[in-house]
């Protein structure tokens, strides 16, 4: 039963919080962890904090089972910031990657991409009102593509990937915003993780992003600081 003044929330996010999170949280406002510092006013910079995101990215890499030399980020700028920042760590000028179109978010993410190289629909089902994901052999994924990108659940349409989708051999990247941790994601098949927090995870302001050895040896130097994945790695 919910406690009184507490509502049920349907919502796409942000999602509800358990209340032992939500109380956690209140008592952290004046002083987290003993270190005289309230929540909103600790350095990013202190053990304090520190201890915080190790313990963040150990219970990432716990439920997940994320594989050893992967990457566990937390990045700002929502999984929208990732439609474009995982095309331009990935993609030199004038290289491929695939999309499989299944909602408005991989549109927008293929927009995003399409900025930086050739990013290609291999499989669209706008016209259809997007009531379907593709099955394997229903597209074809380009010989010289890069990556393929997919998002593995999507809200507005009620549709989801129940299978791993065919990559043609090639690196996936995945949108998992709406459904990571909600069920298994064989992390060693992917090779970018990113999901927005507030639809599954927990509060809004944190993205999650997970990188495998390949993405991050195929990282470019030479971006934008805050949109290099080095930057945040170090």
């Amino acid at each position: 039963m919910q406690p009184a003044g507490r509502i049920h929330n349907f919502g796409a996010g942000p999602a509800v919080l358990p209340l032992e999170v939500v109380d956690e949280v209140a008592a952290a406002l004046p002083n987290l962890d003993e270190s005289g510092f309230g929540l909103l006013e600790v350095s990013h910079r202190s053990p304090t904090f520190q201890s915080v995101i190790d313990s963040a990215v150990e219970r990432i890499r716990r439920v997940l089972s994320v594989p050893d030399g992967y990457e566990v980020l937390f990045l700002q700028g929502g999984a929208s910031t990732q439609f474009y920042m995982t095309a331009l760590n990935l993609l030199n000028d004038g290289e491929k990657a695939d999309f499989l179109v299944t909602g408005g978010w991989s549109q927008k993410a293929l927009k995003e991409a399409s900025r930086v190289g050739d990013a290609f629909a291999v499989w669209d089902d706008s016209e259809n009102g997007f009531k379907s994901v593709p099955q394997d052999g229903e597209y074809t994924i380009r010989e010289d593509a890069t990556y393929i990108h997919y998002t593995s659940n999507n809200t507005l349409y009620g549709t989801q990937f129940h299978h791993l989708p065919d990559s043609g051999g090639k690196p996936r990247v995945v949108d998992a915003s709406s459904d990571i941790c909600g069920g298994a994601i064989d992390v060693s098949a992917h090779d970018v993780i990113y999901a927005g927090a507030q639809k599954n995870l927990g509060p809004s302001g944190v993205t999650l992003a997970i990188l495998s050895p390949w993405a991050m040896a195929r990282a470019k130097q030479g971006i934008p600081t805050m949109l290099d994945y080095h930057t945040h790695v170090s």
